[in-house]
């Protein structure tokens, strides 16, 4: 198995995980079969075949692999703007909370492992992030909104990385109070759904 540090809170694995127990970590994982399937569990009884899955932190799975699979993971902590975007993917488009199983992973699945090889574990994960960004970014044909305040704490969070972070200086930098990101968050939801 090859290991690669990507810097903080960013981690990636290549090799196969055979015998793993259903378990949690804080960290997003994102594991890909760049040439065969993997298997997911949630509960260790139910297996789903994919080629992609992305891990929301703190759910129960285990993903494996074997080596045929040529499997890559890749571990984000929520410290890390992409530990938050995959995080909130993995909430909003799974079928399972906190599971999210790509349809039709298997091309992308193969182009990260193309990546890996030609270009490094920072150009393939920084490749796989985006393109798992850009396919919520297709899912509608309007791009939502973000409300003013909530893009600049986005911001705001994303200078501050690695540094600690807590809401109420985030609230005090954009002028809110700390329990309006949730506010926010939720009407800005809520008329996305009304509009559709």
């Amino acid at each position: 198995m090859r290991v690669w540090d990507l810097g903080p809170g960013r981690l990636m694995a290549a090799g196969g995980f055979s015998d793993l127990a259903v378990h949690h970590h804080p960290a997003v994982q994102v594991t890909v079969g760049g040439q065969g399937s993997l298997t997911l569990t949630r509960d260790g009884v139910a297996h789903e075949a994919c080629r992609l899955v992305v891990v929301g932190s703190g759910t129960r799975h285990a993903v494996r692999s074997d080596a045929g699979s040529a499997a890559v993971t890749l571990y984000f902590g929520l410290q890390t703007p992409q530990g938050i975007a995959l995080n909130t993917l993995s909430r909003n488009r799974g079928r399972h909370p906190g599971i999210w199983i790509v349809d039709d992973g298997k091309e992308l699945a193969e182009a990260t492992a193309a990546a890996l090889d030609a270009h490094g574990p920072h150009a393939a994960a920084d490749f796989l992030v985006d393109e798992l960004c850009e396919i919520q970014g297709r899912r509608s044909d309007r791009q939502r909104s973000v409300h003013p305040q909530l893009r600049q704490a986005i911001e705001v969070v994303s200078s501050r990385v690695p540094d600690h972070i807590d809401v109420a200086s985030v609230a005090d930098v954009v002028a809110l109070g700390a329990t309006a990101f949730t506010e926010i968050d939720g009407s800005a939801q809520k008329v996305e759904s009304a509009s559709r």
